[in-house]
């Protein structure tokens, strides 16, 4: 004998037929009748009518207004009984309002996300994104992107094509570049929308004339002030952790602070880099006026082009100088673009240095003092790195190869090598010594450890 189903699973049950069936009035019907039967609704059954109002079907049809009217009322009455959105939730009443042009509000959405305990998607964030695109709001489309990038969420073809599009039909060519360098590291091929679009950035009259002088002007003025040993990635710094529903670029409390302990470590100030538009915000706050105004003339500053990606520019400047780079952001993007990436990458982990912020302390991770790399020295000596989930460069094992002193003359050729494996974060050294019968021996020693394996760098 089947059990008897109870009011709110006899609901659910007719509002999952409504779903497979793309009826939405019926659905409403049932709300309705559930609302003066005063019956215990669950998140399950707000998410299901909730699903059949935000459904392409339902937003493109003659019945829209009754689609986003109904949406939004039975969004209200789950807020009023205290049901916790999830993120199936929080997407759907997100486009409900892109669906209403209302961009705005579906990226509220999203940011408060997290706060109610849900890890937004991707197609969370697609109904604000692809709206701000769709309606040229460029700068709002930019600031979607960077609220994904610090919840982990990757961009995919769609989203890339909207932002590409959206670049090229502003003008912002550096961006065009940008987006065209992240399609390149998603897919392997696109589709004919995408393509189009490609196409007709490049027949355009503004890609013939992308970044030619104003890079020369930014060359001249880096190779007029090469004096700098740190370069700073303001917009990393400023955004750092700012993705919740009360953040925002932080000048004072996070990028003025990496700037005073750079220049209290040696007495010289670092190379802030920030893109113009940022600046020309921040120039119109009284709270950060007076100290940007400051960083500009004492050359502590240097703005960007409008229309350009600052990343290339602070990327340029720290390889030019030869100096440090202050960014957590791992340059992914810019690795397709080199030829050498191998070198690039030893080059990234000798010079960047990452950060933390303990109590709104900056806390600098410097790069290691030496290449973690295998290296041979000029007299044939051999430093190997053990692989390590450790990133402590004094915690790490090395494998150290010694050549005996006098192996340059060739009747040394038959002399026994000198092994050792060397952990720093104790000095302990472990010999391995080849006997006369080819069979080795082990012996282990204490000895006070090294500032470095090798001092080839």
């Amino acid at each position: 004998m089947k059990k008897k189903r109870t009011p709110e699973t006899q609901l659910q049950y007719e509002l999952g037929t409504c779903s497979k069936q793309n009826d939405l009035k019926k659905a409403i019907s049932l709300y309705n009748s559930a609302l003066t039967q005063n019956l215990r609704l669950s998140h399950h059954h707000f998410n299901s009518i909730l699903h059949l109002c935000s459904s392409p079907e339902s937003l493109s049809s003659p019945n829209k207004s009754f689609a986003l009217e109904n949406g939004f009322r039975v969004f209200e009455h789950m807020q009023s009984n205290k049901i916790p959105p999830t993120e199936a939730t929080i997407t759907q009443v997100a486009r409900l309002a892109a669906a209403k042009n209302d961009p705005d509000y579906a990226f509220e959405l999203v940011k408060s996300a997290r706060d109610k305990g849900v890890l937004p998607r991707l197609r969370t964030y697609g109904p604000a994104l692809l709206k701000y695109c769709e309606n040229l709001r460029v700068e709002e489309a930019y600031g979607v992107e960077e609220h994904m990038k610090g919840n982990g969420v990757k961009l995919e073809e769609g989203e890339l094509s909207a932002l590409l599009r959206v670049s090229a039909e502003v003008g912002r060519e550096g961006k065009v570049y940008e987006y065209l360098s992240k399609l390149r590291g998603v897919v392997r091929g696109v589709s004919e929308e995408t393509a189009g679009v490609v196409e007709k950035w490049f027949q355009g009259v503004k890609a013939a004339e992308v970044g030619v002088e104003e890079w020369d002007v930014v060359k001249e003025w880096i190779d007029s002030h090469s004096v700098y040993e740190a370069i700073v990635d303001g917009a990393n710094i400023g955004l750092y952790q700012q993705n919740f529903s009360e953040g925002g670029f932080s000048i004072t409390q996070q990028l003025e602070a990496v700037v005073m302990e750079l220049y209290t470590r040696n007495k010289r100030w670092p190379l802030v880099v920030l893109h113009k538009k940022r600046l020309r915000a921040f120039q119109e706050n009284p709270s950060t006026q007076k100290l940007l105004e400051e960083w500009l003339s004492q050359g502590i500053l240097y703005a960007t082009p409008s229309g350009s990606n600052d990343d290339w520019y602070w990327l340029y400047a720290a390889v030019k100088m030869k100096c440090l780079l202050v960014t957590n952001d791992e340059m992914r993007d810019h690795i397709f673009e080199l030829l050498g990436s191998s070198f690039f990458l030893q080059w990234k982990e000798r010079h960047q240095v990452h950060y933390t912020f303990v109590k709104g302390v900056p806390n600098l991770k410097m790069p290691p003092t030496y290449s973690i790399l295998i290296q041979e020295s000029e007299n044939g000596s051999w430093h190997i790195p053990i692989a390590s989930e450790n990133t402590d460069e004094f915690s790490r094992s090395w494998l150290c190869i010694t050549r005996p002193s006098s192996f340059s003359n060739s009747s040394n050729l038959g002399e026994s090598m000198h092994v050792t494996s060397k952990n720093c974060s104790n000095g302990r050294e472990v010999s391995h010594h080849s006997s006369e019968n080819g069979v080795s021996s082990l012996t282990g020693k204490r000895k006070e450890r090294d500032p470095s394996p090798s001092r080839l760098h």
